[in-house]
């Protein structure tokens, strides 16, 4: 699906898309409120992927944190080892724009859906984190809904890979660090995406060569 640039595009403005659509008066309150959320979840996936089950048991309290101020107000999320697949301390920095995405939602749609005290980023009825099903599936419903696209939470690590091939080609070293896998695996993983991208990066290459080497 994410071959085609124009569903690519989709996938990446759609946090936008769907604070635009939620910000519209003929919508209810809680439907609303439920398109911010899989905005954050999907924002999230795009600048720190993580598993389904991390995402949705992000802790206020223990996970998010919030650091500087104005343009260089940041959020930050640490997760410890021990609450990870594969026993590797998680950090992430999230960038202004996905900042204030979070903030936006804290400030004015978290409550809408808050039933009870809760510590958690998405929190169930009962004050404890959303399931990672109830998660998992507000995110590929949102994304089918709105872009047609079938896309699940558990794909995001992979499309964070895709991603950055687009741009930097066999750099598998970022992509470890970001997915916090070691090399080995990332490469062996991921591998299926960069070969149409490293092609296309070499030819690239050709394109600047001639450009640069004028013939004689």
């Amino acid at each position: 699906q994410l071959d085609d640039p124009a569903n690519m595009a989709k996938l990446l403005h759609l946090p936008e898309a769907l604070i635009n659509k939620a910000k519209r008066s003929c919508i209810r309150a809680h439907k609303a409120a439920l398109l911010v959320q899989a905005a954050v979840s999907i924002e999230i996936l795009l600048y720190a992927p993580m598993r389904a089950k991390t995402l949705s048991t992000l802790s206020l309290e223990c996970h998010i944190r919030f650091i500087g101020n104005g343009r260089q107000r940041k959020a930050v999320i640490t997760v410890p080892a021990h609450e990870v697949k594969n026993k590797r301390d998680l950090n992430y920095e999230l960038g202004t724009d996905s900042t204030k995405l979070v903030e936006y939602y804290l400030q004015t749609w978290r409550p809408v859906l808050l039933h009870a005290p809760s510590e958690y980023l998405f929190p169930a009825q009962d004050g404890g984190p959303k399931r990672k099903e109830h998660v998992s599936g507000l995110i590929k419903n949102t994304i089918l809904e709105h872009t047609g696209l079938v896309i699940n939470a558990h794909l995001f690590r992979s499309i964070a890979t895709k991603i950055h091939s687009m741009a930097a080609p066999g750099d598998f070293a970022t992509i470890s660090h970001v997915l916090h896998n070691t090399l080995q695996t990332s490469m062996k993983a991921y591998a299926q995406f960069e070969h149409g991208a490293s092609i296309r990066h070499y030819q690239n290459s050709v394109d600047t060569a001639r450009k640069r080497l004028m013939a004689r």
